[in-house]
Formats: C-alpha cells, sequence, structure tokens
C-alpha cells in the first residue's frame, strides 16, 4: 500500500451541493457550507456523491466542483472525491484533474444500471488505479443505489493489485459484510461506514469513520460520538447513536436527499435546492418535516 500522507478517518461529510433558482451552482452557499462545517470539527469532506448529486453533474461542472473546494478547503480537511463517471474514460480524466488539482483521494462506486460481473468491475478500477498511481482510491460499495456490489473477493483482489487502493467506503448497510471487509483485509487497509444508523457499529467492528449525510447540518452530533468512541465511553457512545437515528428517520421524510438540505436551512445558511429529475420538499413535506424536528427536543442541544 501507498504511504499515506492523511488519516481519512473521523467524521467525512457526504457534500451536498446547492442550486439557486436558475440551476447554477450556488458557489457562495456552497463555501459558506463548507466553513460551518468545518468550525464544528469535522475530518473530511465527501462531494460529488450519492448525497451530492454526482451522478447528474456533468464532467465539466464536476472540474469545477473540485476547483471550488480546494481553494476553500486549502488542504484542512481530508477531501474524497467520488470519482466514478458515466463511463471509464472519464472517470480516468476525471481522476487525472483531481489528482492535479490536490485532491487526497478518491472513492469509487461501482458502475450503475448494468449489471456487470467481477471481471467488469476489476478491468474499470484497474483503469483508473493504474492512470493516477499515487491517489489514493477507495472502492464505494453502494449495491441499493449502483445495482452492482463489491464482494469481499474482488476487494481483497483490489487491494493485492494496486498499492494506490487503500481502503472501501460501505454503505450497504450490511454489518456481516462491513465487518468482513476489515477482516478480509490487511490491517493498514481503511474502512468506512457509509450509514448514518450505524456508526457506532462500524467502530466497534473496526471501521476508521464515517461517511455522513445527517452532518451536513448537524455535526456536532456525529463529532461528539466519535469523542466518545475514542475515550473509551461505549454507554455515551450508544445513547448518541440512538439520537441520530431518530434523526435520520425524521430527515427521511419526503423525497430522496430533500429533508437534508432543508435541514441546513434551519442551522442560520442558504442552501440552494435541487436540480430535475430530484426535487425539493413541498409545502406539505415541510409542515410534517416541522412538527417532527420540533417535537424532537434532543436536537437542539446538538445546534451550537
Amino acid at each position: 500500500m501507498i504511504q499515506l500522507k492523511r488519516k481519512f478517518e473521523g467524521i467525512i461529510v457526504a457534500n451536498l451541493t446547492p442550486y439557486g433558482a436558475d440551476g447554477k451552482l450556488d458557489e457562495a452557499s456552497y463555501r459558506a457550507h463548507m466553513e460551518f462545517m468545518i468550525e464544528r470539527g469535522v475530518h473530511g469532506l465527501f462531494p460529488i456523491g450519492t448525497m451530492g448529486e454526482g451522478i447528474n453533474i456533468p464532467l465539466e461542472e464536476k472540474k469545477h466542483i473540485v476547483d471550488l473546494l480546494a481553494d476553500q478547503n486549502k488542504d484542512r480537511l481530508d477531501l474524497i472525491v467520488q470519482g466514478t463517471c458515466i463511463n471509464t474514460e472519464q472517470s480516468v480524466e476525471f481522476a487525472k484533474y483531481c489528482f492535479g488539482k490536490g485532491v487526497h483521494a478518491m472513492a469509487l462506486i461501482t458502475p450503475w444500471f448494468y449489471p456487470y460481473d467481477e471481471e467488469n468491475l476489476y478491468q474499470n478500477f484497474k483503469a483508473i488505479a493504474e492512470a493516477v498511481p499515487k491517489m489514493p482510491i477507495f472502492i464505494y460499495n453502494n449495491p441499493d443505489r449502483a445495482n452492482n456490489k463489491l464482494t469481499v473477493k474482488l476487494y481483497k483482489r483490489l487491494l493485492g493489485d494496486f498499492e494506490n487502493i487503500v481502503g472501501v467506503k460501505d454503505s450497504s448497510k450490511d454489518m456481516g459484510l462491513f465487518q468482513d471487509y476489515v477482516n478480509g483485509a490487511p490491517k493498514e487497509a481503511i474502512a468506512i461506514s457509509g450509514s448514518d444508523s450505524l456508526f457506532y457499529l462500524s467502530l466497534c467492528a473496526g471501521g476508521k469513520g464515517i461517511v455522513t449525510a445527517i452532518a451536513n447540518s448537524h455535526p456536532e452530533i456525529f463529532v461528539a460520538l466519535w469523542e466518545a468512541y475514542r475515550a473509551g465511553d461505549p454507554a455515551k457512545a450508544c445513547e448518541i447513536q440512538d439520537e441520530i437515528n431518530k434523526m435520520r428517520s425524521i430527515f427521511k421524510i419526503g423525497p430522496y436527499a430533500s429533508a437534508y438540505k432543508y435541514a441546513i436551512e434551519k442551522r442560520g445558511l442558504t442552501f440552494g435546492g435541487f436540480r430535475l429529475p430530484l426535487r425539493d420538499l413541498t409545502g406539505q413535506e415541510k409542515e410534517k418535516f416541522e412538527k417532527a424536528y420540533e417535537e424532537a427536543a434532543f436536537i437542539k442541544k446538538w445546534e451550537k
């Protein structure tokens, strides 16, 4: 495995992407949101992923977002960019661009839509890994969204064949699979969970951190769980995880990701909406969210 210059651990936020009424990226809101998260102690950013609408963003716009991120971040947080594009050729081009801009690592979700076999997937990841041999790469498993699963067998093969493939980001919600990723890999490999509801369990299983959606609006609660775990206080960590799970049920109100963006504005930030085919909350959905949010009084203590 290549020598890593960053730890790639702790609280890594799955950045949402703000769009203005004109459908264009709201750069000012994006920058302000980054500062909001940095000030509250997160450790990394994970842009252009599932929550960041990466599948719907054209390649040239992805490059522009990387420019903005690199400029605003200035190496303060670990920057892990989701790099799989519509085909392998574009993924290679984007990976090279990110490396040139100082991105710290790539996360590559399995190619989507078509049912690929393991050799398809291997050849795809091989092409990207060989194009940027000094770029740390995480393989991103999200079978519910991508329709293709990263098996433990393939993960071990990739780790063995490419020294810049350094770990996995797993959003399968399958703790048995997550444990197999940890146990089947060299001890220096990094396993990161992508499921907010399994943060504490994944740490107990040997995970190094979380790529979290809720931390877009409420990073404090995740930082607190991380600190409780690191301090050897499992009771407190479990208590915080229970509150995260309750928050998660509220944030599932409405269509995919909409409540997560709406919640950012509850923290006093201006944050844009979506571009079709995704959509914002309707008025009725906002009322339902507001009611549940206000009834969950514990949330207030995490709004510092």
